[in-house]
């Protein structure tokens, strides 16, 4: 994983995970491939992070925010471009919702969320409020 997420990639997927060659990829995988990898995937990240956030995170934009702060928002960030490629195919469901629950479970185990940032907390609203819409709607 460290070739997948080097500096120099975390850096990018950081600045915006959903528009990164990373996240492109990804997309263009068979789901049945993409959906249990993506936990992994976004654990990696959370670790490559964590591991390199004094070169990543050195000059905060912000005084209120630590690195730590930094990496759980960049860790909420590239779970809601995982989550984002995540789709629901009628014959699979099963799959998706494993997959869904395992990346939250992923960003619990890390301690990534933080209701301190209004930006993490309105991410991972959101997607609770998308995933009831769509339990409501079948």
């Amino acid at each position: 994983m460290e070739t997948l997420f080097a500096p120099e990639t975390l850096r990018q997927l950081i600045d915006d995970p959903a528009i990164n060659p990373v996240i492109q990829t990804l997309s263009r995988i068979d789901p049945a491939i993409l959906l249990p990898s993506l936990p992994t995937l976004l654990e990696s990240f959370h670790e490559c992070a964590n591991r390199n956030r004094a070169g990543l995170f050195s000059h905060p934009q912000q005084t209120t925010y630590t690195i730590i702060d930094y990496v759980r928002a960049s860790t909420v960030d590239f779970y809601n471009a995982c989550d984002d490629l995540i789709y629901l195919p009628h014959d699979k469901s099963s799959d998706v919702w494993d997959a869904r629950l395992q990346l939250l479970s992923v960003i619990e185990e890390k301690g990534a969320f933080s209701s301190a940032q209004p930006k993490v907390k309105s991410i991972l609203s959101e997607k609770c409020r998308s995933a009831a819409d769509e339990l409501r709607s079948r």
